[in-house]
């Protein structure tokens, strides 16, 4: 049964790759904290291009990978500690970063859960079913 928050899930999050794509490289990122549950597929189109701001050529799995890392730190900051986490903003905030960091694009799954109040956000073509 669901907890207060999500922080079960933190043990049982796994990453495969898809056995097509494990030799060349894992283009999935999560990030599960006690505040959030968040799932990004980086974009392989980026694979091969290179990138306008950098000139170097981006594997398609930094950017997913930059979105969760930043999701995580805007989750486990201490000064949210108290405070509910604003799912929108804390999204906004990651792709903005991602998006100064590196060249890419991402689709993003994520959930959280504040006060027995589940949130569910998605960027892109990717979807998520409460089952109850």
């Amino acid at each position: 049964s669901f907890t207060k928050n999500l922080g079960f899930l933190s043990r049982v999050a796994i990453s495969n790759a898809h056995p097509s794509k494990a030799a060349s490289s894992n283009e999935d990122a999560y990030c599960a904290t006690s505040k959030l549950l968040a799932v990004a597929d980086g974009v392989s189109t980026w694979v091969g291009n290179a990138s306008p701001r950098t000139g170097s050529v981006a594997p398609s799995a930094l950017y997913a990978q930059q979105l969760t890392r930043t999701l995580h730190n805007y989750a486990e900051d201490s000064k949210y500690e108290n405070t509910a986490l604003d799912a929108r903003t804390a999204l906004e905030l990651a792709v903005s970063d991602a998006n100064a960091t590196c060249a890419g694009s991402s689709t993003v799954i994520m959930a959280s859960m504040e006060q027995q109040r589940l949130t569910l956000l998605n960027l892109g073509d990717c979807s998520g079913i409460v089952v109850r």
